[in-house]
Order: C-alpha cells, then sequence, then structure tokens
C-alpha cells in the first residue's frame, strides 16, 4: 500500500514536470513566433484592415444612401427620362428630315 501511493506521487510528480515542461515550450515559441518586430507588423495590417473595413462600410452606407434617393424620385425620374428619350427622338427625325431636304437634286 505504501509502495503504490510513493509510485501515485511519482507519477504525479513526473505529470506536473510534463506539464511544466510544454507549457515553458508553449511560452518559448509565443516569445520566438511574436517577437517586437511581428508585434508590430501585425499591429499595423491589422490598423489598414480596419480602416479598410471602415471606407468599405462608408462605401455601402453611401450606396445605399443613393439607391434610396433614386426610390424615392423613380416616378418622376421615370417620366423625366421618357420625355429626354422622346425628344431625343424628335431631334433624330428633324435631323434626317433637314438632310432629306438638302440632298433633294436641284432639278426638281
Amino acid at each position: 500500500l505504501e509502495s503504490t501511493s510513493v509510485q501515485v506521487q511519482y507519477m504525479r510528480a513526473k505529470c506536473e514536470t510534463l506539464r511544466l515542461k510544454i507549457k515553458s515550450l508553449l511560452m518559448e515559441v509565443i516569445n520566438t513566433t511574436y517577437n517586437k518586430e511581428s508585434v508590430k507588423a501585425i499591429k499595423l495590417v491589422r490598423t489598414r484592415t480596419q480602416e479598410k473595413i471602415q471606407r468599405t462600410e462608408e462605401e455601402l452606407s453611401e450606396l445605399n444612401n443613393r439607391i434610396t434617393q433614386y426610390k424615392g424620385v423613380s416616378n418622376e425620374f421615370s417620366e423625366v427620362v421618357q420625355q429626354y428619350a422622346k425628344v431625343l427622338k424628335l431631334i433624330e427625325e428633324k435631323k434626317w428630315a433637314l438632310r432629306e431636304l438638302t440632298t433633294v437634286p436641284a432639278a426638281l
């Protein structure tokens, strides 16, 4: 019974030693991976990414506002576009008529 108790204590101590060694190795890896230069670079990337996200969100908001404005004037705008198209068609017809009249032979 006493030898079993000693073996259990030994195994506990060995497990604790292994746990601490693993923790030490992990800290060493973190320390070598995230040195001052890499932390500085990571912060710079993070800052630039956040700025880009903010600009993109602002652009999205602006575009959504434009869409809302267009929806608000859609009927009125559609009428203006239709009138504009009619005027363009009339202009083209008048230009055609002028071309036809100026190209008529003088013999007539």
